[in-house]
């Protein structure tokens, strides 16, 4: 997208020559210019320069919320703050794969069908799919885990593309930011896949590049049966290609959520994913990531 602007124009002559109007012509190549420049579209509410249907998913979700006429979420405005979608506690699980420290965790269902199922499939392969977070004011950590099960397993011995396997998705926004365009450096909001390895191992990428030294603490996956488990330490930053930590603090909020992903092979070759919502754009958009807050025990 490009934005003109006329710099002005100057009537007469200065020194013999006829000044003509003067083009500023300033390219805003990301949609979060667009946006900031008050350029972007009304409708567009994932704010990724498009109006399509990922945009009423956003509506629908605020539009869920407002039950009575008057309500502070019957507002869209951006003066209203986002409700909490989910509270972490204290905590600091050994991550091993075997989630026995997360047996009294509040976990998050992983029950809907993700935004690209139009263009994949539905993961019909997948089941009993959630995840649960803790943190821990000492190792400056936030914990994930998660687990699912899975009837057809497709592993991959590392990572390849966002589709080719099995596999786990974590989205952190440590200062909670709602950022556009995040998936430019991931600097200041991170975009984890992870996976089982089918030998024993696994793998976890940030986008699709081998994480910086310390981003994650420490990862685990397992396979028993048909189920997975997952266990992670992610690090939190307030700019991590500056290597700038976040001290968390209780009762802060972060931007957290998880995705779980199948690849079937044996009846339909196609991957679908599994969330707690249906939002698109969480790849690009941190704004579409649970508020989180960090309690204090």
């Amino acid at each position: 997208m490009w934005m003109v602007v006329i710099s002005g124009v100057t009537e007469g002559l200065i020194n013999g020559v006829n000044q003509r109007p003067m083009l500023e012509i300033t390219a805003m190549p990301s949609c979060s210019d667009v946006a900031k420049a008050g350029r972007g579209i009304q409708a567009d509410l994932n704010y990724d320069c498009y109006v399509d249907l990922a945009d009423f998913s956003v509506l629908a979700n605020y539009w869920m919320r407002c039950y009575e006429p008057g309500d502070p979420d019957c507002s869209m405005e951006e003066t209203i703050s986002e409700p909490i979608d989910y509270y972490i506690p204290v905590g600091q699980p050994t991550v091993d794969g075997d989630l026995a420290d997360w047996a009294t965790a509040t976990w998050v269902a992983m029950d809907r069908s993700y935004h690209d199922i139009m263009y994949h499939g539905d993961p019909y392969d997948l089941t009993n799919a959630k995840w649960a977070a803790k943190w821990n004011p000492v190792t400056n950590l936030i914990y994930v885990a998660a687990t699912g099960d899975d009837s057809e397993h497709v592993l991959k011995t590392a990572y390849e593309d966002g589709t080719a396997n099995d596999m786990l998705e974590v989205f952190l926004d440590s200062t909670n930011s709602d950022l556009t365009d995040y998936n430019i450096d991931y600097a200041l909001a991170q975009h984890y896949l992870c996976a089982s390895n089918g030998l024993g191992g696994e793998w976890i990428v940030l986008g699709g590049s081998t994480p910086p030294a310390g981003a994650v603490a420490a990862f685990k996956a397992r396979v028993v049966g048909n189920t997975y488990m997952y266990e992670m330490a992610l690090r939190p930053y307030a700019n991590l290609v500056n290597s700038i930590e976040l001290t968390l603090g209780s009762g802060d909020i972060v931007g957290l959520d998880v995705v779980m992903g199948t690849r079937t092979i044996s009846v339909l070759d196609n991957f679908g994913r599994k969330g707690h919502d249906i939002s698109a754009g969480k790849y690009s958009h941190s704004g579409e990531f649970m508020n989180c807050q960090l309690l204090s025990q």
